[in-house]
């Protein structure tokens, strides 16, 4: 077997826990938008292959358990779900944005969805 091939068999597995806030920790996200906005975040993901386990939170801060493809990096994939995820906020409440920065932790295979927010 070429090596090649047989790296086309290796299976990628890896669960990420990512949390991040509203700018200020304000409660910007509507309790009526909370779950029209955690589908609209799991819709970003399909574009880019990134598996959602989970989509949690509360009106100003969020929880995602994902499941990200190899070839995009963390800081990648988060900044992409924000900058898009705000875009399509600021079209339903004014001046919407979520604050700098994130927070990620890796749970372990056996209980992915084990930890806050979901």
């Amino acid at each position: 077997m070429l090596k090649e091939e047989s790296l086309s068999r290796i299976r990628h597995e890896l669960f990420v826990h990512v949390l991040f806030s509203t700018k200020g920790r304000l409660p910007t996200i509507p309790e009526d938008m909370k779950e029209r906005l955690w589908a609209h975040m799991e819709s970003i993901c399909k574009e880019d292959k990134i598996a959602v386990h989970a989509i949690g939170g509360t009106t100003n801060h969020v929880h995602l358990l994902l499941e990200p493809p190899p070839t995009l990096s963390m800081e990648d994939m988060v900044l992409k779900i924000q900058a898009a995820s705000a875009e399509w906020m600021n079209q339903q409440v004014d001046n919407f944005s979520w604050q700098e920065g994130y927070g990620e932790s890796y749970p372990t295979q056996d209980e992915p969805e084990a930890g806050p927010g979901f």
